[in-house]
């Protein structure tokens, strides 16, 4: 395993960040996409700085249970440049990282809950939102009625 003299930059412009307890979600504005990232990932997140390397970042990790793994901080650089969440794409290959199953395998299933992970969704637009279509379909009309519908319950 190489050491990257990488120092990512976590990506702050056009997003909305909302900090919890154990989890942090991010809206991003440009995608509609509402993002949570769980603890340990949030903890990278924020490390991402432009100035701390890869390297401090896993040794920083014990700090949310997690050991100090610089594969532990690939997967979850990959995860959050996938989420579109990093400034700029990553030098490692997707093939260089080991899955989350296998960092199951290596730290046993009680470090399953603490793997950094995000859970993405997309949001609705503020005109989806405010016009109750979930899908986007109606844009603003009101629903139609299904007469079978309206005939079956009288």
């Amino acid at each position: 395993m190489n050491h990257s003299p990488i120092c990512p930059i976590a990506r702050k412009a056009d997003l909305n960040i909302e900090e919890l307890p154990s989890e942090m979600i991010v809206y991003d504005r440009l995608r509609n996409r509402m993002h949570c990232l769980n603890r340990s990932t949030s903890f990278i997140w924020r490390h991402c700085d432009g100035q701390t390397r890869l390297e401090h970042i896993a040794a920083l990790l014990p700090e949310v249970d997690l050991p100090a793994d610089l594969d532990v901080v690939r997967r979850a650089l990959k995860d959050l440049e996938r989420a579109h969440l990093l400034e700029c794409g990553l030098a490692f290959a997707e093939s260089e990282l080991p899955s989350r199953r296998t960092l199951v395998q290596r730290y046993g299933l009680a470090a399953a809950s603490v793997l950094p992970v995000i859970t993405s969704a997309v949001a609705p637009t503020p005109v989806m939102a405010k016009s109750g279509d979930r899908h986007g379909h109606n844009r603003g009309k009101k629903p139609k009625k299904d007469k079978k519908k309206d005939l079956f319950f009288h």
